[in-house]
């Protein structure tokens, strides 16, 4: 994302109402819930800020919002809809397909779903929500892994699909999932690291690559590695090296550097009189080996 102020918790909910912060909210991305203001945040920092639909837009959906949505998905081809729904989060990714023959004003706008706890009833509740202010709405259903039984974990699949949309990337369904993307979500929030570094750490963590299980995978966001000098890391982003930060590089202690010079300054005599050694003894060796000889004859 380009630049400007990361926004925060405080400023994620300015324009949310009191009634539905106060509807949502529930835990952290640690533990528990995950309330739409971190979601938001996260969202906001991460995913292209033109895609991305208001956490509250499905609990005030009205017939103005819709004619909003329809305009901005054919300008953008894609948005990022979190639904929420009965105290339950969906991911809805709104594309806009052209309609044969038609113009791009046209084209027909469709909602995938993608549901980590599927329900017969919150499904009914939905689309009779959308029958009533967006009847022209065809939506489908997407492939998505399943969350544990009676746990909170709704909203940690809703963002894993969005990521995994806008990253192109597999989403490989295993166990520790939620509690991968609770370290990686919350180690985010804490140190907001770059977009790329975050992105590089989202794709390993949705595509189950085994470094993303371990500890050493969380501790390095800790140790903020973007704000200090790294060649590797400044060569697979921001091309060349440079220092963006942090402590400058340690000298060697004063009495190291003048041990090091001494010894610099004094090799070539050590050189020569080790080459003066071994020619001496190679000419002794070489006299006792001839009068031996001799004395043998």
């Amino acid at each position: 994302m380009g630049g400007g102020t990361a926004p925060t918790a405080a400023s994620a909910t300015a324009d949310v109402p009191r009634a539905f912060r106060k509807e949502v909210w529930g835990g952290d991305l640690r533990e528990g819930k995950t309330s739409n203001v971190e979601l938001d945040v996260i969202y906001a920092r991460y995913l292209p800020a033109l895609r991305i639909v208001p956490s509250d837009t499905m609990v005030y959906l009205a017939p103005e919002r819709v004619k909003t949505l329809v305009e901005k998905v054919r300008r953008q081809g894609v948005l990022y809809f979190p639904i929420f729904v009965m105290k339950h989060w969906i991911a809805g990714v709104l594309t806009a397909q052209p309609a044969k023959g038609g113009s791009k004003r046209e084209s027909e706008v469709v909602l995938t779903t993608y549901d980590s706890a599927p329900s017969p009833v919150v499904e009914e509740k939905l689309r009779s929500v959308f029958a009533r202010v967006w009847p022209g709405l065809r939506m489908v259903k997407g492939q998505c892994p399943r969350q544990e039984r009676y746990s909170d974990d709704c909203g940690l699949y809703m963002t894993a699909n969005f990521f995994r949309h806008h990253l192109q990337a597999r989403l490989v369904d295993r166990r520790d999932l939620p509690r991968c993307l609770r370290r990686l979500l919350y180690a985010a929030k804490k140190h907001n690291p770059p977009v790329e570094y975050f992105h590089e750490k989202m794709r390993k963590v949705l595509t189950s690559h085994p470094v993303s299980r371990c500890d050493r995978f969380y501790d390095e966001i800790e140790r903020a590695p973007w704000k200090r000098e790294t060649r590797s890391w400044a060569q697979r982003v921001a091309g060349p090296a440079v220092h963006t930060g942090g402590a400058a590089p340690r000298k060697a202690p004063a009495r190291r550097q003048a041990v090091r010079r001494t010894a610099s300054a004094a090799a070539p005599a050590a050189r020569r009189a080790r080459a003066e050694f071994a020619a001496h003894h190679h000419g002794r060796a070489l006299y006792l080996f001839h009068g031996a000889r001799a004395i043998a004859s």
